[in-house]
């Protein structure tokens, strides 16, 4: 078939896929874009051919007889000449995907100078056609990100130049991590309790880290390396399940994650780690707190807090039987009082131990004044219930990180993570 012959079937192919119909693609990051669509990818690049041409020698004649002309001689000469061909030979090297989670890939290749962006696109196994994932500009790595948990994957990656041309065309295959377990602390006293829930599939064992300190990285998954790095060591393992409980016990500051596994062709195929979670008994972490008294209060506030403080507090008292002492004293005195003009905002703590009623306010603030006395960090959040009930409760700082409690109702320390209340919070008292 002649070159101009191969041009117009190339077109006219071009057309027929830009006509069909639109992929239909699993995931939302996805772009619809049907001219970047094909079963076998062909790819612009440079061929070098070697052309033979002629050099005129000046100083080189004869005279044609025949003719009655001269006749210069010329010389045979090789040259190169550079052209541009469809190829599906692939001109990117070494492209590879060097870690993964649940939801990312790391992919990293060498750079093409001429490249001015790369576009990165999904195999699609149900239409046996390859769909472009997303359009980034030039470097030598990327992270796909959005993708699912224990997936396998082929993804191929094109440079383009200023031209939008292709410059080069190069493929990957990898399998995500399976998603991160879930852990689950139960601590009570001095004993604790821990679970897990895998989403992996098929999952047949498990291994269980710990760190005898608090993980200070929240917000994020770890990975291998961090679990290395910050000095987690082996707990417990086991290939006979994907979760159990492990009982420990609870008197230090310890901080636990988890990690699943299957076995495939005689190899472990781990999920990521869970989320850390830190467990110790709430007595000894309140314990371990420096207080620092500030007195926000003022005038008649601050002489009745004085006043029942010395009456509660004595020297021999740890931290935690402070907090304690305070909670069970404010909670147990006064009654809810409905109606709030008969409530002095201003005069909390009179409000609860001297006249003996008021709100879940009135409550907040007259045990915000007697702990910060004491030297606790605590503040009053204001928010609403998930009943749509506007309310008032306290948190309290222990190692940079904040707990609820309600003096109104008596509940204790815990994580503020069932989104019960939502809202801002009030930092100053009185102030």
């Amino acid at each position: 078939m002649t070159r101009i012959g191969k041009k117009i079937l190339a077109a006219v192919s071009a057309f027929a896929v830009a006509a069909g119909t639109a992929l239909s693609l699993p995931s939302a990051n996805i772009e619809a874009d049907a001219y970047y669509v094909w079963n076998d990818i062909e790819v612009e690049e440079e061929v070098v051919e070697e052309v033979e041409t002629f050099v005129f020698d000046p100083n080189n004649f004869v005279l044609d007889s025949d003719t009655g002309v001269y006749v210069y001689t010329v010389k045979p000469s090789k040259t190169t000449k550079t052209t541009s061909s469809k190829s599906s030979k692939n001109t990117v090297k070494k492209l590879t995907c060097t870690a993964t989670t649940g939801t990312t890939a790391s992919l990293q290749w060498k750079a093409n100078s001429k490249a001015k962006y790369y576009k990165a696109y999904m195999y699609v196994a149900s239409q046996n056609k390859y769909g472009l994932w997303e359009k980034f500009s030039a470097g030598s790595s990327h992270t796909l990100t959005g993708l699912s948990p224990d997936t396998s994957y082929k993804f191929c990656l094109r440079a383009f130049n200023s031209n939008d041309k292709v410059l080069s065309t190069e493929y990957v295959s990898f399998s995500t991590t399976a998603g991160a377990p879930k852990l689950v602390l139960a601590s009570s006293g001095t004993s604790c309790n821990i679970t897990w829930k895998s989403a992996q599939k098929d999952a047949s064992g498990y291994e269980l880290y710990y760190l005898n300190k608090e993980y200070r990285s929240w917000g994020s998954y770890p990975t291998a390396a961090d679990i290395k790095n910050k000095g987690f060591a082996l707990l417990k393992k086991s290939d006979s399940t994907a979760s159990e409980p492990v009982a420990i016990k609870n008197d230090k500051q310890r901080t636990f994650v988890v990690r699943t596994y299957k076995v495939k062709d005689g190899k472990k195929i781990y999920s990521d780690f869970s989320m850390p979670k830190q467990t110790i008994s709430a007595e000894a972490y309140v314990n371990a707190l420096t207080l620092k008294p500030t007195a926000v209060v003022r005038g008649e506030e601050y002489e009745l807090t004085q006043k029942y403080i010395n009456k509660w507090i004595t020297a021999d008292m740890s931290n935690y039987e402070k907090f304690d002492k305070i909670l069970t004293e404010v909670n147990s005195h006064g009654n809810y009082q409905d109606d709030i003009t008969k409530i002095n905002g201003n005069r909390n703590v009179w409000q609860i131990m001297e006249k003996g009623e008021g709100q879940c306010a009135t409550w907040a603030f007259c045990c915000y004044a007697m702990m910060e006395y004491v030297g606790f960090d605590i503040r009053v959040p204001r928010g609403v219930r998930t009943s749509g009930q506007q309310h008032f409760w306290c948190q309290i700082q222990l190692n940079g990180k904040w707990y609820d409690f309600d003096p109104h109702i008596g509940d204790g320390l815990s994580e503020n993570e069932d989104n019960q209340y939502r809202g801002y919070v009030i930092q100053e008292y009185f102030g």
